[in-house]
């Protein structure tokens, strides 16, 4: 049977705009929901998505994750935009901006509908383009995110007593989401990323393991070296992730499907290519497949490079949903991008994946280099997690 999935979506999404010269601005989501138009991903009846249309969370439900000075300061500042600012708020990473609290809890109440309607209806995903805000700690923001819709979602699963398991993918350690459920053992957190030596937020080491005596085992990170591309990234991933969550035996998955490892884009160094973000929700289907529930909830996280962002999220959500997606990228959108936005795409969907040869000649750097450091992290991987699951030796 065709699985189905739910698209939580709002044009008010298009609110969440830090600034035109942000990474964070509109461009990024009115481009990547006009591909899935003219894929026929969505609003298509041939498509096995339903577009669900979100509402704000409720404010109780936030506090269960932000504390109500934060939330309380994210409200004033939406009408108040001033000077003092605390919390994390007024940064360059973090700008306040017009109705920056009504925009914060509508994407954490898509996030909690994404929730209730694989639980509630027939629907194997949900997935929430601007969700997986995962920088985001109780009383602080931090890395473009205010309100962490993620933890959230995972503390509402919680009350209906699921065992969730959180894999996050984004360029970035989800240190946020981490740090809310570092005490807690009934929360996996994965987070498979790019080295804190050289990325943002600079933290997600193997050793963050979880609450010494309380949750140990609980939080699992895997760092990568930089201009680290597919072949490799895959086979730590598969190596390892899967067996990891098997163990664990979650109920249900929440992934955060960030693609800003993609090779196009400009906010790091990682060298993904389409085929990897292919093979990655093939095997964030299967766990899900395995859990109690067979459900997975899926957010958009970071991407900043619209051409890139655009073409990855479609080929997660086409291969989630089995559809065959086409060679050439339709020329109606790339007609839609240079007239309204002025970008100049690429004709192919898809991209030729990244050669040990090809990041030599760009980056004039070694893949034995590469590989030496990814070893590395590897060992030390071994050496933290296998205390707590059964994992291959490296």
């Amino acid at each position: 049977m065709t699985p189905k999935l739910a698209y939580i979506f709002s044009d008010n999404f298009f609110q969440y705009d830090l600034g035109i010269s942000h990474p964070m601005n509109r461009k990024r989501l009115v481009v990547a929901h006009k591909l899935m138009q003219e894929l026929k991903i969505v609003e298509s009846e041939l498509s096995n998505v339903d577009i669900i249309t979100p509402k704000k969370a409720e404010e109780e439900l936030v506090k269960k994750i932000h504390s109500e000075d934060y939330i309380s300061e994210i409200k004033r500042l939406s009408k108040e935009p001033g000077f003092n600012y605390k919390f994390g708020l007024g940064t360059n990473d973090c700008p306040v901006f017009p109705d920056l609290y009504e925009t914060s809890m509508l994407i954490a109440g898509a996030t909690l509908i994404a929730g209730e309607v694989v639980l509630e209806a027939d629907y194997d995903y949900s997935f929430v383009m601007m969700g997986g805000l995962h920088h985001a700690f109780p009383n602080k923001a931090g890395g473009f995110c205010y309100l962490n819709d993620l933890a959230i979602l995972i503390k509402k699963l919680q009350t209906q007593g699921l065992r969730v398991a959180y894999i996050d993918t984004d360029l970035h350690h989800g240190d946020g989401t981490q740090h809310i459920f570092y005490d807690d053992p009934d929360v996996l957190t994965v987070s498979f990323h790019e080295s804190g030596q050289f990325m943002f937020p600079g933290s997600g080491y193997p050793d963050e393991l979880g609450e010494p005596d309380k949750a140990e085992g609980s939080s699992i990170n895997f760092p990568l070296y930089k201009y680290t591309h597919d072949e490799p990234y895959l086979h730590y991933f598969t190596k390892y992730i899967p067996t990891i969550v098997q163990q664990f035996n979650p109920d249900i998955v929440v992934w955060q499907a960030g693609v800003d490892a993609h090779q196009q884009d400009p906010m790091g160094h990682l060298l993904l290519s389409s085929f990897a973000y292919e093979k990655l929700a093939n095997v964030m289907k299967s766990l899900a497949k395995q859990t109690s529930t067979g459900k997975m909830i899926v957010t958009g996280g970071g991407g900043y490079n619209p051409n890139s962002t655009s073409r990855m999220w479609s080929v997660e959500i086409g291969t989630l949903i089995e559809k065959k997606l086409p060679v050439q990228n339709p020329l109606p959108w790339i007609k839609f991008c240079k007239q309204y936005f002025q970008i100049n795409l690429q004709y192919k969907l898809r991209d030729t994946p990244f050669t040990p040869e090809k990041i030599l000649d760009l980056y004039s750097i070694d893949f034995e280099r590469i590989n030496s450091f990814n070893t590395k992290y590897e060992e030390t991987f071994y050496d933290e997690v296998s205390k707590y699951y059964n994992i291959p030796s490296p």
